[in-house]
């Protein structure tokens, strides 16, 4: 390295000639000799190129010499070789900058090591079917800013494969912040075989024939304040082989399909806003352990808040969903199947326009709905279909009162809208009859009625203004246990 030395006592002056001509010293060392060493880097930007574009012609900069480095009417030309020309075996990153607008014809693809930050808009050229920005066995890359525009309205031919604007693959170690995605060619954001360690901050995926943001085979991906709308299909779709994602703190709107699909294992989905969608959050088949907790669902005209349906060969295991706040549902606000020991715990349902507030269908066993509040529902409150048995129901507000019970041996305590009663149990060689005091102010209105075996197959049951007597039919075994629950409306 080639050094300058000068006196001392030339400090000040060089100083003060640095603050008029803005150059920048990136290290001034003051020896035991009293001597100043300005080296090479003194003089270098905090980027390794930099990419511009003057009457027609784009150029790559160097940030350590200032020299142009490479020069053509095309723009992807110049960008891929400033990020092919970043030094090679690093294991530090690099930055190449990309200032004003762009189009590209063809892929820009990112090595390690790399943050690439975009101040202004790159489009892709018209009537090219093509991923934008690629990562392919690549890790530690950042990309930060701008807009990346992939002209669908601009494309004439068929799809030829799965396309998206930001692409990776077999990849890790990838972080995107604040770059805005418009009218996508498919996906937006494509997280594709073995991509891990992504971390997705405030990116706006806008329009578009398919997803938003899609992790596709991945693992440990979070998206925190992101926005999807205007999606042909899902903002969010997390597929199959996607665990431990997380989506969180983010918009999901005006979207044709889906605010959120989920067909993977172990995901979140966490204070999030989802609204004008067919469903809030959709849990496929074998997506176990899934959470959804704390979101805000609105404006389901044609589905569901919540849905988790699962398949009697194919359960959702695991299924956790607290605290969220589901309004205007076209449909049912939280409709479970197959879901066997899911928590539905602390919800609100507000306004379904069909069907009932929360719903559990066939092969719902030993669910827990605790803590949980509905009104304005067009039917039930809350309804336990046939198929399910041990379903636990605590202290739920249903101030409508209109809920139903078609389950096996389900217990109920301390919930609104009716009065619970203790169970009666009874011996076939004795008691062929129930009848237990309700303590309601007159002749049950309603009376919902259960029991702990499927050998009863039906029952009659009578009311008087203290009692409820009910006669079940079919072979009774040895012993029997039915639950009977009670409610007067005036």
């Amino acid at each position: 390295m080639r050094e300058i030395k000068l006196k001392t006592t030339y400090l000040a002056s060089i100083i003060l000639v640095a603050v008029l001509t803005t150059s920048i010293f990136a290290a001034i060392f003051v020896g035991a000799a009293g001597e100043t060493t300005i080296t090479e880097n003194s003089f270098r930007n905090d980027y390794s190129y930099l990419i511009f574009e003057d009457g027609g012609t784009y150029y790559a900069k160097s940030g350590e010499t200032g020299e142009i480095c490479w020069s053509s009417t095309n723009a992807a030309t110049v960008i891929q070789a400033a990020l092919n020309g970043l030094t090679s075996g690093r294991t530090w990153k690099e930055t190449v900058i990309v200032n004003g607008n762009f189009t590209i014809n063809t892929l820009l693809s990112i090595p390690s090591y790399t943050k690439l930050i975009i101040n202004g808009k790159i489009t892709s050229a018209s009537n090219v079917y093509m991923n934008m920005i690629g990562m392919h066995s690549v890790h530690d890359v950042e990309i930060e800013g701008g807009i990346l525009d992939n002209n669908e309205a601009n494309y004439v031919g068929e799809e030829t494969g799965v396309v998206a604007i930001i692409y990776s693959q077999h990849s890790s170690s990838i972080t995107i912040n604040r770059v805005t995605t418009r009218n996508s060619l498919y996906d937006h954001y494509l997280f594709d075989t073995y991509t891990t360690d992504v971390l997705v901050t405030k990116c706006i995926a806008d329009g578009g024939r398919d997803d938003g943001f899609n992790p596709l085979e991945t693992a440990n991906i979070l998206f925190d304040g992101c926005i999807a709308k205007n999606m042909g299909n899902d903002g969010f779709h997390i597929s199959t082989s996607s665990t431990n994602v997380t989506v969180s703190n983010s918009f999901s709107h005006d979207n044709t399909a889906n605010g959120i699909t989920n067909y993977g294992k172990g995901n979140k989905f966490i204070g999030n806003h989802l609204y004008n969608n067919t469903c809030g959050v959709q849990v496929v088949a074998g997506a176990n352990y899934t959470e959804i907790a704390s979101n805000i669902i609105i404006g389901t005209s044609s589905g569901i808040g919540i849905i988790a349906e699962g398949s009697s060969g194919n359960k959702i295991f695991g299924l956790n969903i607290h605290d969220n706040e589901v309004f205007l549902s076209g449909n049912w606000g939280i409709y479970t199947a197959y879901t066997p020991y899911a928590k539905i715990i602390n919800n609100f349902v507000d306004t379904t326009a069909l069907y009932d507030g929360i719903a559990l269908q066939i092969g719902c066993n030993n669910t827990i709905v605790m803590g949980n509040t509905v009104i304005n529902p067009n039917r039930d409150d809350f309804n336990i279909y046939t198929g399910n048995a041990g379903i636990r129901v605590i202290a739920n507000d249903f101030p409508k009162g209109y809920v139903e019970d078609a389950g096996h041996n389900s217990k109920w305590f301390a919930n609104t809208g009716f009065v619970t009663e203790n169970s009666f149990s009874g011996a076939n060689t004795t008691t062929t009859t129930a009848v237990l005091n309700h303590g309601l102010a007159s002749t049950a209105t309603y009376v919902w009625v259960s029991f702990n075996t499927s050998a009863i197959t039906g029952y009659t049951c009578t009311s008087s203004t203290t009692q409820v007597t009910i006669t079940p039919t079919g072979t009774l075994p040895e012993s029997w246990t039915c639950y009977v629950r009670a409610e007067y409306q005036p």
